[in-house]
Formats: C-alpha cells, structure tokens, sequence
C-alpha cells in the first residue's frame, strides 16, 4: 500500500477506487457551475483542485456512509442485536443486507471514473491490466490475511471449521477485477447493461432449473440444496463458512458462484458512473434518472422475487435488483445535497471514512479481533475479554439501564465507529494521507 498526501495528484493517479481515495472529476464531467468545495481544511492555492480535477463530494460521502453502517452492523456490543442491524434469517431483505452491495455498487462507479481518466491520460491497456490484477491480488491477501488473524487467535480446536478461504474483500476483489475487464475491454454503458442482464438471467437459470446432484432444481431453502452452496461445499469444504446439518453440506455467503450475480452489482455501478460523467445532462436530469432507475430496479427485483426470492446470502438476482436500486436511490439523494446544493456541513466524518477506507476497514477488522482474543480471569473468577470489559464500563453500564440491551449493542458499535473515525481516520486526513492498495 502506498500513501499520498496530495489528494489532487492521487485523485488524478489512481485507478483503485475500491475501497479510498478522494474521487475527482475528469474533464469530461460536468457539476454545477463552479466547483464544489471540499468537505477539509482549506489547501493552499497550489494544491486547489482545478474544475477538471474537482472533488466528487458524493462519492466520498455515499461510501464513507456505506462503510460506516457496515461496520457498526459488524461490531454489536453483544448478541443483542438493534433489530435494524440484523441480516434477513434467510430469504428476505434487510437494511443491513444492502449495505454489502451499496459498497460494491459505488466501488464500480468510482472505477467508471478512474480508469475513464487513465485511458485519457494515455494510459497504457496492458499497464493497467497489471495493475488491475496487481491490486485485486492485494485485496484478496488482506481479506486472508484477516481471516488468518481471525483463526489463529479466536479458533477454536475442536470446531469442524477450518480456514476460511472466501471473504468480503475476497469478493470485493473479484467484483473488481472483473468489472475493471469489461471497462478495459471497451463496454460501454449499454453494453455492460447487456452484461449484467445476462449474468443475472443465467445464474437465475442454473439455480431455478438445472438439477442439483441428489436434490434436485429450484430449491431456495436454507438447507443448501442449490447450486450457490453445493459449489461452495465441493471447493472450500470445512474452509467455507459454516455447516449445514441437514444436508451435511458447507456453505459460504461469499461463495464463489454467487460471486457472478455480485459482478453484475459493480456493473450497475459502473454504468452508473457513465451516467455522472455525461457532460450532456445537466444535475438534475441524472439525479432524475437515478431517482427514476431506482425505483424501477427496486420494483422489478420485488416483481422477480416471485419465483427468485431476494436472499443476500445466495445473492439472487432479485436482490441485486433490490439493493442496486436502493443504492442509485442513495447515491441519487448524495448527489442532489452535496454536489448540486452544496450541503456540506454535515459531511465530514463520512470524507474521513470514505476517503481512507480501506485502512480504517483493516484496521478496525484487526483491533476487534485482538480485543476479543486478549482475555484475562476477572477477581470473581470469570473470564472477560477487552472488548466485553471496554462495552461494559464505557457503554453498557449507563445505556442498558437508560433504554435497552439492544440499545446498549448498538451504542458500543457507534461509539467504536466513531472512535477510529476521530482517532484513526480524521489524524489521516488532516495531515492529507490518503492510502491506497
């Protein structure tokens, strides 16, 4: 990883958009009438961004959003979960099960961005072909390297489960590199469109009516008799997520079947970036057309859900029209308040997330894994951990009482957040580092 302390020069540099950096508007975009100020210190005139090079506020915000509510979904202060923050059992969708794909969704149109003004700036195919694989490898080693902290420290030996191979960044990785292959290969909107209609259609097609070995077709169960987990069990085996007992098959939620309907999630964010950078509509027509195409991939993927149920673990095609619609509905309203009307006071803190991401991704993923494995006998002979010591006394001693045990849960996730988030991601960006894979 390398750190830029310019964000101008690394806005204008990177084709990573995965996970960070400032996203800047190449010169054949067009928002407003000046340029829109950032949401940070004041720079010095030689560091202003220029109108060709203008901060994509939204962006930045509607990811630092999405990262947010990931992470407070992933580090509850106990079991009891705030009901808004807990996954659909199985079939179904929640708030929480669009967050995962509202990150992918802005990840492929921060990558209509980037690659857009490399290839403009004369760059090299065959360069950022190597570039695109160099850092999809990265990603993948971070989401191992996590989980390898994960299983050393928190595995236990008697447990069934082994290694686990798939993973979040393992699956944002994937998105990534095969989304930057269709911008590279010279798709354009309409022709990622096709795309992503056809790996949505084919995998619906497989699961609903080619015959599972042993079980059969169109079963959407939690019992795993489809394609998406009997996959998963002959790849990764005891190295997927978890066991079905029934069927005595394993099962991962970032599989690698279910990973072709989750390309077409980038894709729809890649066309997406299309629609933002077309100098030849004014504001308000793109966020009309977001508005409208939202709505539009919301009610389609409900009409679908009819015969493919929306399930985030299987990562239907139904569900990828529900949480891409939400994610243009989003993206559309970031855009109208911080790019068209300037709203900008309200903003920072998800600059900071979103601006640093991956660090402040990695770095909580490492630190909530050692305060959970550092443990020690408390004086009535009880084991506690750091993190059930730190949300006792700071969070849980005074919110449970006041309001609820899910409140409490809650509560320590968005005090946990908001830490890094001062500590970790706002020491970054006041000194301007922006760090990228």
């Amino acid at each position: 990883m390398t750190a830029h302390e310019d964000p101008t020069r690394e806005a204008s540099a990177s084709i990573s958009p995965v996970l960070e950096g400032p996203a800047a508007y190449p010169p054949s975009a067009s928002v407003g009438t000046t340029p829109a100020p950032a949401a940070e210190p004041p720079a010095s005139p030689a560091e202003a961004p220029t109108p060709e090079r203008r901060r994509l506020l939204s962006l930045d915000v509607f990811r630092g959003t999405t990262l947010a509510a990931m992470l407070i979904a992933n580090n509850p202060g106990s079991s009891d979960h705030y009901p808004a923050f807990e996954h659909a059992s199985w079939n179904g969708c929640t708030f929480t099960d669009l967050i995962f794909p509202s990150f992918v969704f802005i990840m492929g149109v921060a990558m209509t961005f980037s690659f857009a003004r490399r290839l403009a700036e004369g760059g090299d195919k065959k360069a950022l072909l190597i570039q695109l694989i160099r850092r999809t490898v990265i990603l993948i080693c971070l989401g191992l390297a996590l989980q390898a902290l994960s299983y050393g420290l928190l595995h236990s030996p008697d447990s069934p489960k082994k290694f686990r191979f798939p993973g979040v960044l393992q699956r944002i990785a994937l998105c990534y590199f095969f989304a930057g292959l269709a911008l590279l290969s010279g798709l354009k909107a309409r022709g990622q469109a096709v795309l992503a209609a056809l790996l949505l259609l084919g995998y619906y097609a497989v699961m609903k009516y080619v015959p599972v070995p042993g079980f059969g077709a169109g079963h959407f169960t939690e019992d795993g008799r489809n394609w998406a987990t009997f996959i998963d069990n002959k790849i990764f085996g005891p190295h997927a997520y978890y066991f079905i007992k029934k069927t005595q098959l394993w099962h991962d939620p970032e599989g690698l079947f279910s990973t072709i309907p989750a390309i077409a999630t980038a894709l729809i964010g890649t066309i997406t970036g299309y629609l933002i950078r077309n100098r030849d509509r004014s504001d308000m027509d793109k966020v009309a057309t977001m508005t409208v195409w939202g709505f539009v991939l919301v009610v389609g993927g409900l009409a679908w859900s009819y015969w493919f149920p929306l399930n985030k673990n299987l990562w239907t095609s139904s569900f990828v029209l529900v949480a891409g619609g939400w994610a243009l509905l989003g993206l559309g309203a970031s855009y109208f308040a911080c790019d068209i009307k300037r709203s900008k006071w309200w903003t920072l803190p998800f600059v900071v997330l979103g601006t640093n991401a991956i660090v402040i991704y990695f770095s909580v993923g490492v630190f909530t894994i050692l305060s959970i494995a550092i443990k020690w006998t408390t004086s009535d002979g009880k084991m506690i951990s750091l993190k059930g010591w730190l949300y006792n006394h700071l969070v849980k001693s005074w919110v449970e009482p006041l309001i609820s045990p899910n409140a409490s849960s809650l509560g320590w996730g968005i005090f946990y957040i908001g830490l890094w988030t001062l500590v970790v991601g706002l020491l970054l960006y006041r000194r301007r580092i922006f760090i990228k894979v």
